[in-house]
């Protein structure tokens, strides 16, 4: 058991949090990349307001000096630059875009400072608040890559630590011991603030995928047979009279099938439901291999099912209707014994001017399918009515 290694895995997973699927980090990337880009250009646009007014600061310290006006060059030229990363945030779409951009702005940021800092008198450079705030926003403002969070803000660090220890060399130790002291608290808040963060808003995203999966399947189960997978009664009535009220408008070919497993009860009885359920589940897959994808197939009872063929007249919906009754008869039952084999009986009806609503369409369907086992069963039984003159609408 590496005890060590798992120490390990739960520190990294704690100081940079993230998703063990990397299609699920991606996704997660994705879904707040707009949320990311939005307090970004906020973040900025305070900084430039910010970098407006030091400028009074700078001149309370030098007054109208060369130092002053270099000042304000470097100001103007961070205020152009962010200027510049702002409209590119409007126009970015990709996550590795927006961290990158973000990762080369804070970075150079941290170099302003560092500039400024190093130009400024030593009374000045005690007052690190604005260091400090920067330093802890730095942590803040990535949220995805935790080594992009962390270059910058120890570049300024290291880089301010150092204009105390060995540039600015009249400063006193006590000031350098508390500003030592104040930046590793704050890189430690940082790195502790980031990651609970960023950990938090992964278990949000985590929960709003699961409540979405769970939202997709009642939607899916509200629309589809569980067992089968297909089409259930609601679902298959619903679309099936959409389909009719189309016909009526268009007078185009469609043609239903109803189909009953035959003797399924004693299926049932004889194996189980268990198996009764396989050779539903089998059926529902064969017939979905046979049927045309424009085609809505459903199933309307416990053995039962249904089958709307779009642009199909009576020859073809017989047509069809043959071919699934004669591959049934060669599927054998799902775990029972080689030769056990079941059949199916078909009804045949197709659209006609008589039909005021797609009830009566499946009614005939439905007289076809009874006549169908009537006459012995495993046969496709076409509605004779399509045969009068006056019912035929082709």
């Amino acid at each position: 058991m590496d005890i060590g290694g798992n120490r390990v895995n739960r520190w990294r997973q704690w100081i940079d949090p993230t998703l063990t699927d990397q299609e699920l980090e991606q996704k997660y990337n994705e879904a707040y990349l707009p949320e990311n880009i939005s307090v970004t250009r906020i973040s900025l646009w305070v900084w430039q307001l910010a970098n407006i007014a030091l400028v009074s600061m700078d001149y309370l310290f030098f007054g109208f000096g060369r130092m002053f006006f270099l000042l304000l060059f470097v100001r103007a030229a961070v205020f152009v630059y962010c200027g510049f990363v702002i409209h590119q945030l409007a126009k970015i779409t990709e996550v590795h875009r927006f961290e990158r951009l973000l990762f080369f702005c804070t970075l150079i940021g941290a170099g302003v400072f560092l500039l400024i800092n190093y130009n400024r008198p030593a009374t000045y450079l005690h007052h690190t608040v604005i260091d400090v705030v920067g330093l802890l926003c730095l942590y803040l403002l990535f949220p995805n890559r935790f080594l992009f969070r962390l270059i910058p803000a120890l570049f300024l660090t290291i880089g301010s630590l150092a204009l105390y220890l060995f540039v600015k060399t009249n400063i006193s130790a006590v000031i350098i011991v508390v500003t030592f002291i104040g930046y590793t608290l704050t890189n430690f808040l940082g790195l502790l603030v980031s990651a609970r963060l960023y950990s938090a808003r992964r278990k949000e995203f985590l929960s709003r995928i699961s409540e979405q999966a769970a939202q997709e399947k009642l939607a899916r189960l509200a629309l589809q047979d569980e067992l089968t997978g297909i089409a259930n009664r609601r679902n298959f009535y619903r679309q099936a009279e959409a389909e009719f009220a189309y016909f009526k408008r268009s007078r185009h070919p469609l043609s239903v099938l109803m189909i009953d497993i035959d003797h399924f009860k004693k299926v049932n009885d004889k194996f189980g439901h268990s198996v009764g359920d396989a050779v539903l589940v089998q059926f529902a897959a064969f017939v979905s291999s046979l049927v045309r994808q424009e085609d809505l197939f459903g199933r309307v009872g416990g053995e039962e099912f249904a089958v709307l063929l779009r642009e199909a007249h009576t020859e073809q919906a017989m047509e069809i209707g043959r071919r699934i009754c004669d591959g049934a008869a060669e599927l054998s039952i799902p775990g029972a014994e080689a030769d056990a084999w079941y059949t199916v009986s078909i009804g045949v009806a197709s659209a006609c001017l008589q039909d005021d609503s797609f009830e009566s369409l499946l009614n005939r369907a439905d007289k076809s399918l009874y006549e169908a086992k009537q006459a012995g069963r495993n046969r496709v039984v076409g509605d004779n009515t399509m045969m009068k003159p006056e019912g035929v609408l082709w």
